[in-house]
């Protein structure tokens, strides 16, 4: 879907002077589709719009139009489990900063996605990049922009034998991995980091539901890396990676993952 019509791949284009091409001003989400069914859709879609919101993007669109498209995205491309990629951007109209003329246009694309990660147990590094706080970067909105420093960090990661990063926010606190969110189990009880400096999950969230349904301890807040480090068994969460565990952090190694285990039961229970 682009420029209100429904259109094959090979056919989308786009100005190669978009102004979000240039200056990193697109905001956008992953869904996944489970069974031909796009999942927790109408929570992606208010994020979407929130970020539009921080972003100063006017879409003009609602957000039951949006979840439309999805929609009608997944029957066209008969996907039965995949991915779904709605992008705002801006258009070509403005080459400097002032974004006042440009256009705001939605782009939805689909495609079949089993796996984000090729292994079942993920290596991690510590990243020397750090995330921005919230005086810094719009870090609340799913925006392109946030994601250069995950980029770099994920790939400086994979060059040295890892599968991906914990980063750290600008106060040496733990934020969340190149592009998921971080928990950590020690003596039975349950930790995450707060999303000041990083984006607030919606597999996140499921997880927290869980964990308050099941009465499982849990404690959010501001951490140090060896907290992290000395604790239990760790998992990432997220909507392409789902439910994962870590199983080692540099060189500190964990075996543990009776926690990750348990959880990935409860949320395929929910996905189903």
């Amino acid at each position: 879907f682009l420029k209100n019509k429904y259109l094959k791949s090979k056919d989308s284009k786009i100005h190669i002077l978009c102004h979000s091409l240039h200056f990193s001003s697109s905001v956008f989400e992953g869904i996944r589709v489970y069974n031909r069914k796009p999942f927790f859709l109408e929570d992606h879609i208010e994020r979407l719009f929130r970020s539009c919101k921080i972003m100063g993007l006017k879409l003009d669109l609602k957000k039951n139009q949006v979840t439309d498209i999805c929609n009608e995205i997944v029957k066209k491309n008969k996907l039965t489990n995949g991915y779904i990629r709605p992008i705002v951007f801006r258009g070509a109209q403005s080459m400097g900063p002032d974004t006042k003329d440009c256009e705001i246009l939605l782009s939805v694309a689909a495609w079949k996605w089993d796996v984000f990660y090729k292994n079942s147990s993920l290596k991690l590094t510590l990243a020397k990049w750090k995330k921005p706080g919230p005086d810094v970067s719009p870090v609340a909105a799913k925006s392109s922009g946030s994601y250069q420093i995950s980029t770099l960090a994920k790939n400086d990661a994979i060059k040295n034998g890892f599968d991906d990063v914990v980063m750290l926010d600008h106060k040496d606190y733990v934020a969340e991995s190149s592009s998921c969110n971080i928990f950590w189990i020690k003596d039975n009880k349950v930790y995450t980091p707060t999303t000041r400096c990083s984006l607030a999950g919606i597999t996140r969230e499921i997880v927290l539901n869980i964990l308050k349904n099941e009465k499982i301890k849990l404690k959010v807040g501001n951490f140090r890396i060896n907290e992290l480090t000395d604790s239990d068994e760790v998992f990432l969460t997220g909507t392409a990676s789902e439910i994962i565990n870590v199983c080692q952090i540099d060189k500190k190694k964990f075996k543990e993952k009776k926690m990750t285990n348990f959880l990935k039961k409860k949320f395929y229970l929910i996905k189903k």
